[in-house]
């Protein structure tokens, strides 16, 4: 009996064996065939966004885009190479962006499919800009350095660019094939990709008053309605808004009211997103800026959870190969630049010129205080001082810089022009020099306030509004309501006066956005420039300093970054500590007075409602009457 039980066992025991080894190789071939059909069915998208201009990085990033798209494509994946715009203004390589157009051959010979306009692509200028894509085409510039076989330049998809006053610059348009979308065909699946300049980067633009901008929440319904007519397996948007405010970024939004996109690769605010995040199903992802990360990943047909089969932001400098066309172009364009420094300034972009003993953070301390911002503010301040040879009220003199004009911080050790320049890289002159130059304003003390309300009603939720100040201080009470949270404005510790004119230098990309201040506000903070007499002055050109002085030292004005530099030269390295210029003097008892306001408000509205119920109730008792 024993016996039978034991051989019983045996016989189940085998049974089940053979079971589990049959489930077993069922299991493992459902897997191969999940994994076969994951590689057919899967679509990678390396990205890249705000590059302005890193040409010093094109030679390894263009390794590393080819070894990814070289290796993805190996295992059986459909591959496309995006932008999120900005690909210009940021470096000294931005000196020939018009003439070189290195920036859009660098995309070109990176095998990009396509690109979205930034608001700095627009920087220097709408025709210089159509310069650059016809230059691109000449003197052998379309062709690969290496092996001279032409260019593929990617299709730019900025869907909601309306028509422009710029005529050279709308035939160059038409010359690039720019397009408000393409489908491409790969690996049997058909993919969408459309591009968006979003609204907060079009009105930070310096050629905004020639241009149209189309609703970009508008357009992408309409573009997204015909991609899926078309029958697109994939929705991919480029748009150059941001995602910095989550859901409630433009990105956000977007995501929100077109939920058939499947993801937005997102730019304007230098977000590195090392996890992606979604709105519904719609994944918003972006790699940061001047090309140090290049994004991957990778997403699967009619995957209904919007999730992505990987993502990740590489490293460009884990890449130890370069690419010998990028670096070709690199070398060109180096020399080209060496040319426009010594034609503008009379200097080389890499000579020394002071050494810094700590670094200093592109971005502020936590307690709000930048210091590598109050010394460029500073700088603004003594080039004032200088240019006017001293004969200048400093009493009543301020200098302001926002985060969001910093760029790059300044590493410890030499620095050169070319450093400082990478700080405050943005524009040009009316003249063509490189960099916005230097202007001066005049605004009341009340509008000082207003300029200070900034930094504590909207730079919370807009960082690179934060304004640093040289020679102003000021106090607020935190726990007030939005645009009433300053108490008091001091100039050179002396308390402003609401109807008294202050004497402002900051910069012409400042000054060009205190519209963009007026409308986040409401219209609360309007500030209204004005010159020393008090006169309104709507024409930022007469605004450059020293501009209405006879006989002015500098005809021409002074560029932001030289003034910078100079700066530096002659005072040599900035502190790493500074204080910041509010001072918060909480107190929350303020909320009993908004709760007193609001009874009384209530009372007057009910007594308010009683008066016209009597006054109803007596007109209904005369007409029955």
């Amino acid at each position: 009996m024993k016996s039978k039980i034991i051989k019983n066992f045996a016989v189940a025991l085998m049974l089940a064996a053979v079971l589990t080894a049959a489930a077993s190789s069922a299991s493992y071939a459902q897997n191969q065939q999940v994994a076969s059909t994951h590689k057919v069915n899967t679509l990678a998208i390396l990205f890249t966004g705000d590059l302005h201009s890193c040409a010093n990085k094109y030679p390894q990033l263009a390794a590393l885009i080819k070894s990814e798209r070289a290796s993805l494509e190996k295992n059986g994946c459909a591959v496309i190479t995006v932008d999120a715009g900005d690909i210009a203004m940021g470096s000294v390589f931005s000196a020939v962006t018009n003439l070189e157009a290195s920036e859009y051959r660098a995309l070109g010979l990176m095998g990009y499919d396509a690109y979205v306009f930034g608001n700095h692509d627009f920087d220097i200028g709408l025709k210089a800009l159509a310069f650059m894509f016809y230059n691109a085409n000449i003197q052998g510039r379309n062709l690969d350095p290496v092996t001279k076989q032409p260019i593929n330049f990617p299709v730019n998809v900025t869907a909601n660019l309306g028509q422009t006053k710029d005529e050279t610059f709308e035939q160059a348009r038409k010359y690039i094939g720019q397009q408000s979308y393409i489908i491409l065909n790969r690996n049997g699946m058909k993919i969408g990709i459309f591009g968006l300049l979003g609204k907060r980067a079009f009105d930070v633009s310096n050629q905004k008053e020639d241009m149209t901008l189309v609703d970009p929440v508008e357009m992408a319904k309409k573009v997204v309605a015909a991609l899926k007519s078309q029958g697109v397996d994939f929705i991919i948007c480029l748009s150059h808004s941001g995602s910095l405010l989550g859901e409630k970024s433009e990105d956000g939004i977007l995501a929100k009211k077109c939920p058939d996109i499947d993801v937005i690769i997102s730019g304007h605010d230098h977000q590195a997103i090392f996890n992606p995040w979604k709105v519904g199903n719609v994944i918003i992802a972006a790699s940061g800026s001047g090309g140090d990360l290049l994004g991957e990943m990778q997403i699967l047909k009619g995957n209904k959870s919007g999730n992505p089969v990987s993502y990740k932001l590489i490293k460009t400098d884990s890449c130890a190969a370069t690419d010998a066309s990028a670096k070709n172009l690199l070398d060109s364009t180096d020399l080209k630049v060496v040319g426009k420094f010594n034609q503008q300034f009379n200097i080389s972009p890499f000579d020394v010129i002071a050494k810094q003993d700590k670094s200093l953070r592109a971005s502020p301390e936590k307690d709000g205080s930048f210091p590598l911002a109050y010394a460029v503010a500073r700088s603004y301040f003594y080039q004032a001082v200088d240019d006017y040879e001293y004969n200048v009220d400093t009493s009543l003199m301020v200098s302001c810089v926002p985060a969001g004009i910093v760029r790059k911080g300044l590493a410890a050790g030499e620095v050169t022009y070319s450093d400082v320049f990478n700080v405050i890289p943005l524009g040009l002159d009316r003249y063509g020099k490189l960099g916005y130059p230097v202007i001066e304003v005049w605004i009341t003390g009340k509008e000082l306030k207003k300029l200070c309300e900034l930094n504590v009603s909207i730079a919370p939720k807009m960082p690179d509004a934060l304004m640093t100040f040289y020679g102003l201080t000021y106090t607020y009470n935190s726990a007030r309501l939005p645009f009433t949270k300053i108490i008091k404005v001091y100039v050179h510790g002396k308390q402003v006066v609401n109807d008294k004119l202050y004497h402002v230098i900051t910069g012409y990309y400042t000054a060009m956005c205190l519209d963009v201040l007026s409308h986040n506000s409401y219209g609360i903070l309007k500030i209204v420039p004005k010159d020393s007499k008090g006169n309104e002055m709507y024409n930022i050109d007469k605004l450059i300093l020293g501009h209405h002085v006879v006989g002015y030292k500098y005809p021409q004005g002074t560029n932001e970054w030289f003034a910078f530099a100079e700066y530096l030269r002659n005072y040599g390295s900035q502190p790493a500590a500074t204080q910041f210029a509010g001072k918060d003097v909480r107190n929350a008892s303020v909320w009993l007075a908004y709760a007193a306001y609001l009874l009384v408000l209530i009372m007057i509205v009910f007594f308010i409602i009683k008066g016209i119920s009597k006054v109803v109730k007596k007109s209904k008792a005369k007409v029955r009457n």
